[in-house]
């Protein structure tokens, strides 16, 4: 239900995008995967500026066949996790925005990213900044989980979120994964 009402609602994640793509600074021709594509409309916008091959990828049914009605004549795009892609030195540039904080098993999406990249590529990403991203959020599971009546409920909680706090540690958690880092 949130594609259909998608683009309407994505302020803060568009207005990052416009910051992420001055950075990346995609060139005529180049090939790009947008990995949590959502509903396409930023995959759009990344198509028209490059003209090359697009791809998005999203692991939400919705959001994709969201993507397909509106942009799939002219972009690819595919229901995957970003930890199941399977491309081989085919992209220029990886495109993340607000995005990468639910990627499950990072390690093993940013193995995949390394192999989608060609030689010469490079990846952009955007996430929030550490736990004050969603205190009020981390608070109230916290306070759940300590009471009598939902603790057993929330014993196995584990974050959706991936939350790293400092620049150095997205430094290296790149680094271990072979990227060169460029800021």
């Amino acid at each position: 239900e949130i594609s259909k009402r998608y683009k309407e609602t994505s302020i803060i994640q568009s207005s990052a995008a416009d910051i992420l793509l001055a950075l990346l600074a995609i060139q005529s021709g180049e090939s790009i995967l947008d990995i949590g594509c959502g509903t396409g409309n930023l995959t759009k916008k990344i198509y028209d500026i490059s003209r090359g091959y697009v791809t998005g990828v999203d692991p939400s049914k919705g959001m994709i066949d969201e993507s397909v009605k509106n942009y799939g004549g002219e972009i690819n795009f595919q229901q995957s996790s970003a930890e199941d892609i399977s491309f081989k030195d085919r992209f220029n540039v990886i495109f993340c925005n607000s995005a990468f904080q639910w990627i499950f098993n990072v390690n093993k999406a940013l193995e995949n990213f390394y192999h989608a990249l060609k030689p010469v590529g490079r990846i952009g990403i955007q996430a929030p900044g550490g736990k004050e991203y969603c205190p009020n959020f981390i608070q109230a599971v916290d306070a759940v989980s300590k009471r009598e009546r939902t603790g057993s409920i929330f014993k196995n909680f584990k974050s959706p979120w991936l939350f790293l706090d400092t620049v150095q540690d997205y430094s290296e958690l790149f680094l271990k994964h072979k990227f060169n880092l460029a800021f």
